[in-house]
């Protein structure tokens, strides 16, 4: 796929001189745009789903009001196939991981009235609904894990779904109900932040509020927070008993999200954590 100079030189309002792929992304093309202000960081699809580009500006726009938050990129120019952002130039400045787990409980201190969202959006290219909730319990179950479930119903077969309806009809006892609904980036794993000349900064969001301990587990999951970063978060804001017995059932959202959009590699592991609790 090459790049719509053209319109994306209308879109930006500056003429664009240079183009280069960057590496990276399972789902959109990335390139680094010269123009003559400066660097763009440029990302693409060419089919992507109603409205993909403008969830992403959203969820960047709800990361961004928290002051104390870690960094987002300014947006620079929106289009259907593509969003064109704020360059951020990878660096480190000094105590950076311990940085990131400050900022990100204070994103998190960011909170509002109910789970969800006030729109739909997306995780990957998968449709994600933000139905405004004031049960924790009900958002997990059928705004995120049911649907999901449902999707990947053929590749998990009928023993392994009929398991999950189980799992989803006892996550009354395992849950709270009205955690604080804090901001989420809601797909944070290690490709979707980054540390930069500035300190810490988060992209690729698919923001909603919800309990906060969703976007600790799926770090977790990817293996993307550093030891003094963790340390720094909870010293920051204590996490609640119990949070090590409630990570899997956060970490089953991006599991089955993988089964649904990368095949059946991920099934053991959907499998292993719903065994855990039915």
């Amino acid at each position: 796929m090459k790049i719509d100079q053209v319109g994306i030189e209308q879109g930006l309002g500056v003429k664009v001189v240079g183009a280069r792929r960057q590496s990276g992304g399972d789902i959109c093309q990335a390139w680094r745009l010269e123009t003559e202000t400066g660097p763009v960081f440029l990302k693409q699809h060419n089919r992507p789903p109603p409205g993909f580009f403008a969830a992403e500006q959203a969820g960047l726009e709800a990361l961004g009001i928290s002051r104390e938050g870690p960094r987002v990129p300014e947006v620079k120019g929106l289009h259907e196939n593509w969003i064109a952002l704020e360059w951020l130039e990878p660096g480190r400045a000094a105590d950076d991981d311990r940085t990131l787990g400050e900022q990100l409980a204070a994103l998190h201190r960011l909170t509002g009235e109910h789970h969800g969202g006030a729109e739909d959006n997306y995780i990957g290219t998968l449709a994600q609904r933000n139905r405004l909730r004031a049960s924790w319990v009900d958002c997990w179950r059928e705004d995120r894990l049911r649907p999901q479930m449902l999707m990947a119903r053929q590749a998990l077969g009928p023993g392994r779904s009929a398991a999950c309806e189980r799992l989803l009809d006892r996550l009354d006892g395992l849950l709270p109900d009205h955690p604080e609904p804090s901001q989420l980036h809601g797909d944070l794993w290690r490709g979707n932040w980054m540390h930069t000349a500035t300190g810490p900064a988060l992209f690729d969001p698919s923001a909603y509020r919800g309990h906060r301990e969703v976007d600790l587990a799926m770090l977790a999951l990817f293996g993307g927070f550093p030891a003094r970063a963790a340390e720094a978060y909870q010293a920051s804001w204590a996490l609640d008993p119990g949070v090590e017995e409630r990570r899997p059932i956060y970490q089953l959202y991006p599991l089955l999200v993988h089964v649904n959009l990368f095949g059946g590699g991920y099934v053991a592991q959907v499998e292993s954590v719903v065994r855990r609790y039915v």
